[in-house]
Formats: structure tokens, sequence, C-alpha cells
């Protein structure tokens, strides 16, 4: 690290707090919550291969409820350099970053969702 440098970590709700908005259920039900600090550009969903937290995610950000982001499996995360994706890690084989994206392809449901190539650690 470089003086100056921050580094900003966290699990779950922690890792959400971050970017604009996540997915919560804090409240409830999965819902979108706009209350993040945006130190980090767009929205986030933490564990995103649990039930019905992928669905809760890909329609929030179709709808607009939700600017695009990325949404992470458990044991995986983004690596952030300067406000930039950097690298995608994972604890192990299998655990993904997706990329999650509002799109007007007529496939596509609203919305975009791609794989990020993973570094495992």
């Amino acid at each position: 690290m470089r003086p100056g440098d921050v580094v900003l970590c966290g699990i779950s709700a922690g890792a959400g707090a971050w970017y604009h908005g996540c997915i919560t259920d804090s409240f409830g039900d999965y819902r979108p919550w706009r209350g993040g600090l945006g130190l980090v550009p767009g929205s986030f969903c933490a564990h995103m291969d649990r039930e019905g937290r992928a669905p809760a995610y890909t329609d929030a950000v179709a709808t607009g409820a939700l600017t695009g982001g990325y949404g992470c499996d458990d044991g995986a995360g983004v690596h952030y350099v300067d406000g930039v994706p950097r690298n995608f890690v994972a604890e192990h084989p299998g655990q993904l970053v997706y990329r999650v994206m509002p799109s007007d392809l007529p496939t596509a449901s609203g919305v975009l969702v791609e794989p990020q190539q993973m570094t495992v650690l």
C-alpha cells in the first residue's frame, strides 16, 4: 500500500454499504435499498448464489430500482483500484462475480448478467 491508500471491505451488508444501493432482507423480503454510502459506484448484491437473491437483484436493475453493478457469490469479491474494478477474486473455484447491467436487448428481460473472469486465491 501507498500512503493515502484506502481499503474498503466487508461481507454481506458490510459490502453493500459502500455502493449506492444493494439488495437487502434487513426489512423482510428481499428488496432494493438505495441508502448506501456511494463510495463505490453502482449497486451490489451479496450472496448472489443464495435462493431468491439473484432474481431480486436482476429485477431491481431491470426496473431501475437499482443502478447496474455487481453480484457476488459467497466467498467471491470485487477488487477495485482507483474506483475501477481490476480483479474478481474467489476463495474457491466455482465462486463467481456477475456484472449486472440494464439492457434493452430483446432477449435480455431488461438486464444483462455477465459472469466475470475469476482469480482463485
